[in-house]
């Protein structure tokens, strides 16, 4: 791996271990995995699983979709979920126990160097996640190694619709939750890590905040504050970093993002739409 991907990989772990992204998660875990379910039931049903399969979930957070694909594989299968982030996979064991689980092992680990041998898993999968690697050719090969023969993994990241730009390449010390934005691109990246028989599919979602609009505006400062850059506000081609927002600019954002909030909004819920890639392949 490159200094400058070196770096990066740095600079990501430490944005998703920061103490105010481990709090925001505490806080907000309800909400955010209702906003991920959608996704989380698109890549459960693409992996293809079977009763009594292993399988390894990559950048599993706070525990989606490892949670629903331990419910899918059963009580004679298991799935190993993985993360950089220690403080939210201790959230994630933590539902898995109230779940009553127990067909999950939670572990730290670096997608670029898994600590497992060749060949262990039926099934690798990752939810917006293979796009915030800092290698993402190294995780991919990581991956494909770990996979049983003829095992098939599976990766969700996210899209673009056609009102939107399209993404510009993603500098080398940079990632990107729109690396793979581009129709093919995650198809590519896969077929030259070696898996073959890919497939891919864009498709549209509906990603549901549980609460008011003025909640969902709280939950999206919170959740976006620790990262560099973190979620844009936009303004023409200005791209302003939420905690660099001013508190006067703070509110005048609030109000116009409310303002488009309460159109999807239905007295109990905001549904907005979304845009998600899904693609898998086999070794």
């Amino acid at each position: 791996m490159s200094l400058a991907k070196e770096r990066l990989k740095e600079r990501i772990s430490k944005e998703w271990n920061a103490p105010a992204l481990v709090a925001a998660y505490r806080k907000w875990d309800k909400e955010e995995s209702a906003w991920g379910r959608e996704a989380t039931e698109v890549i459960v049903q693409r992996a293809n699983l079977e009763p009594g399969m292993t399988v390894l979930d990559l950048a599993s957070g706070h525990g989606e979709p490892s949670l629903a694909l331990a419910q899918a594989v059963g009580p004679e299968g298991h799935v190993t979920a993985t993360d950089t982030a220690s403080e939210l996979l201790t959230i994630a064991k933590a539902k898995a126990n109230r779940m009553r689980l127990k067909n999950m092992t939670f572990r730290r680990a670096d997608g670029h160097d898994l600590p497992f041998p060749d060949c262990t898993f039926d099934r690798v999968t990752c939810k917006w996640g293979v796009m915030y690697f800092a290698d993402y050719q190294q995780a991919l090969q990581e991956s494909l190694r770990v996979l049983k023969p003829d095992g098939r993994a599976t990766f969700l990241a996210w899209g673009r619709s056609q009102k939107q730009a399209q993404p510009q390449p993603p500098e080398p010390t940079t990632s990107s939750a729109f690396t793979f934005s581009e129709p093919g691109s995650l198809t590519t990246a896969l077929r030259e890590a070696g898996y073959t028989s890919v497939e891919e599919e864009q498709m549209a979602i509906s990603l549901v905040f549980p609460g008011t609009p003025e909640r969902c505006w709280e939950w999206f400062v919170d959740m976006s504050a620790p990262f560099e850059p973190a979620n844009p506000v936009s303004k023409g081609a200005a791209r302003i970093r939420i905690e660099d927002v001013e508190q006067k600019q703070h509110k005048r954002a609030l109000s116009q993002v409310r303002v488009g909030f309460e159109k999807r909004y239905d007295g109990k819920q905001v549904t907005l739409p979304g845009v998600i890639v899904v693609a898998s392949g086999s070794r």
